[in-house]
């Protein structure tokens, strides 16, 4: 991969500004303040993109840093890229509210893209970590991030397992993880609880639902009223025949009467006072009036009984009086029961709601067992996908266990050259801990030792992570061509240490370098060693 052009809309301090890079060294230099470090950032966000941090972050974020000083001007810009087959346009607003990325390949039509493709079209398999990790370095940052380990353990085992990084750790890793939280969003919260409340509401309604006699009792009634009515309609309203108890009734009226009169002659003929003649009628109507209602009794104890039961001394009772007491008790019988019956067909129409949801709850419980079957299926799934995830991770642990050796390697023969010798062995651990062999002189005779990292001066610690660095690269891409952007990165050399590191590179590394530099030691050391380089002056 090679850096062609860059042109910069609105980033930072910089508006329309634009670079054009060639093959080989690259020194750009500049005065403090004046962009190094702002290219070098517009490089990587060109490359990965910039997204705003959200809450108290967003003040100090590097797209809060880096807003065009000039407010009109967009933020973002242009990035040409070259592969061995293809020329790729990358151009990017960085715009929170208006963030777009489209990309060119060759002289088709721009389209938009994400960063995934970007990474695989025209990156050659370069990730954000990766790129910070090796190719990208700041000044006194050589040293990579704890990422640096992972990251290329997982590379690594991608090319040892496949001989290609197009199938990656992190892509199975990631679609792994893209698949469980899939499952997981299918499994319903509280099923378990669900079905067990509605089953409750099912037993609760299947014990109300125990009386289901009513068609009999709707039969029995019914019959009941259909007997009143027949009865109701049989009584006659002519004019019944005469019975002995009537006659009878009739002649003790007339005796009653002619008493009375008798008794009221007598006392006019003697002459007896009106309050006596009074008193003495009262007396008298007193004495024959239980013989004019015989049948009194009776009428009380037909309103009370049923009508259906004959009273033995009924015939006491006129036909007229007895007929319409008998009908006013059927009436009363009869709403009677039709009342029980409206009661009945009420009590049947809450037992057929309650039946509906009854049939509604065990419909909806065969659903939730059946979801329930599904969802074990899911666990399942789940479980396996675990599994899946567990076993890659133990693989690339132990992958991790054998990048070091194949590091150190690499490392040493790098080290050798930046150093010239003085240092001609490294060893390295899974998580990249370093110590090195350092040849000492002891009197005439010279001798080695296992020197630990942090022992070494800073410049020479500096060496050893940027040997790091390149013998990642040369691990991860051996086809080489990727550049090399150090910014600042040499503070810490001396001239001698400075001229042999840009010797070896100059000899050794097929890719750009672009060295972003404050100081004119690194262009005065190029032209002394007769290395060629282009040099820009910010």
């Amino acid at each position: 991969m090679k850096l062609a052009e860059m042109m910069i809309y609105g980033f930072g301090k910089f508006y329309q500004k634009h670079l054009s890079f060639q093959d080989g060294i690259h020194v750009i230099y500049g005065p403090n303040e004046a962009g190094k470090s702002t290219l070098h950032t517009f490089l990587g966000c060109m490359l990965f993109g910039l997204e705003r941090g959200r809450g108290r972050a967003a003040r100090s974020d590097l797209y809060s840093r880096y807003l065009p000083w000039d407010h009109d001007a967009t933020y973002g810009g242009a990035l040409t890229l070259e592969t061995e087959d293809h020329t790729c346009r990358v151009e990017r607003s960085f715009r929170s509210d208006r963030r777009t990325c489209q990309l060119t390949i060759d002289d088709h039509y721009p389209c938009s893209c994400t960063d995934d493709t970007l990474i695989h079209q025209c990156l050659e398999g370069l990730t954000e970590p990766l790129y910070y990790n090796t190719i990208s370095v700041r000044s006194l940052g050589c040293a990579p991030d704890s990422s640096l380990a992972q990251e290329l353990t997982h590379q690594l085992a991608d090319l040892h397992q496949t001989g290609s990084d197009s199938i990656s750790y992190h892509t199975a890793a990631a679609w792994l993880r893209n698949q469980r939280k899939l499952q997981e969003s299918l499994l319903t919260p509280d099923l378990e609880q669900q079905i067990l409340t509605k089953q409750h509401h099912l037993d609760q309604l299947q014990d109300r639902l125990q009386n289901t006699s009513f068609q009999e009792r709707k039969a029995a009634l019914q019959m009941d009223m259909d007997d009143c009515l027949e009865q109701l309609t049989s009584l006659s309203p002519a004019e019944p025949p005469s019975s002995p108890a009537r006659s009878r009734h009739s002649f003790v009226s007339v005796l009653c009467f002619l008493v009375l009169a008798a008794a009221a002659l007598w006392c006019w003929t003697q002459q007896m006072t009106a309050q006596a003649m009074t008193a003495g009628i009262v007396a008298l109507i007193a004495l024959l009036l239980p013989a004019l209602r015989p049948g009194h009794d009776r009428l009380e104890y037909l309103d009370r009984e049923d009508p259906d039961v004959e009273d033995p001394d009924a015939e006491d009772i006129s036909y007229d009086d007895h007929s319409d007491l008998r009908s006013q008790r059927l009436r009363r019988r009869i709403e009677t029961l039709q009342q029980q019956y409206e009661t009945v067909c009420r009590q049947e129409w809450d037992h057929d709601h309650l039946l509906e949801q009854a049939q509604a709850l065990e419909e909806e419980l065969e659903q939730l067992t059946l979801r329930q079957s599904e969802e074990d299926q899911i666990r399942l799934e789940i479980q396996a996908i675990s599994l899946a995830a567990s076993t890659l991770q133990k693989l690339s642990g132990q992958m991790q266990d054998h990048i070091g050796p194949a590091l150190g390697q690499e490392m040493s023969r790098i080290l050798e050259g930046l150093t010239q010798g003085s240092y001609t062995r490294v060893f390295v651990d899974g998580q990249l801990h370093v110590s090195v062999q350092a040849q000492t002189p002891l009197n005439e005779y010279s001798s080695t030792r296992i020197v630990p990292l942090d022992s070494l001066s800073r410049g020479t610690i500096e060496q050893v992570y940027l040997a790091m660095r390149l013998a990642v690269i040369d691990l991860l891409f051996p086809q080489g061509g990727m550049p090399l952007i150090l910014d600042d990165c040499f503070l810490t050399y001396d001239d001698d240490r400075l001229a042999a590191t840009l010797s070896w590179l100059a000899e050794h590394y097929s890719g750009q370098i672009l060295i972003f530099t404050c100081q004119k030691r690194e262009a005065a050391l190029l032209r002394k060693e007769q290395i060629p380089f282009t040099h820009v002056v910010l």
